[in-house]
């Protein structure tokens, strides 16, 4: 993994940027480190920001200088640099915009046989294997981490 770039914006902020490119490991360690950022309650970090592949932080330069807490943000980057070390309880549920449609449940009762659930469709399993009770709305591609509902977009 490419190594993260700091930059201090303006007198309050520090931006991290992990990558250029979104890739799933580049986003879960930004959720990691800013998860990390939130259980150690540093004094004098404001806010936290997490994005995509990179995050925000704004802090009291009166309370915590700015190299300081750059320092601090290098140590947990680097230890959080190894993938194994993102400790991260993770299950990905892709909903396509595009469901219940035609011919989407055509393919699906196509290749019914090869699947494991006696589900209507694989839209109704997901479902059902998330614990949604009934179909209210639309649905947007998100990502659940321990339970909690986190939207990647809306």
């Amino acid at each position: 993994m490419a190594e993260t770039r700091f930059h201090f914006v303006g007198d309050e902020y520090i931006y991290a940027e992990i990558s250029r490119e979104m890739s799933t490991i580049s986003a879960f360690k930004a959720l990691s480190i800013t998860r990390e950022l939130r259980r150690q309650k540093i004094l004098g970090i404001i806010d936290i920001c997490p994005a995509n592949t990179s995050y925000l932080i704004r802090y009291n330069p009166e309370i915590i200088p700015p190299y300081n807490l750059l320092d601090y943000l290098r140590e947990i980057d680097s230890i959080k640099n190894n993938p194994a070390a993102l400790n991260l309880k993770v299950h990905i549920v892709e909903i396509p915009i595009w469901y219940n449609d035609p011919i989407t449940n055509e393919y699906a009762q196509q290749f019914k046989e090869r699947t494991q659930h006696n589900c209507a469709s694989d839209f109704e399993f997901v479902m059902k294997r998330m614990g949604f009770k009934e179909e209210k709305g639309i649905f947007f591609p998100f990502v659940l981490l321990n339970k909690e509902c986190v939207r990647t977009y809306v």
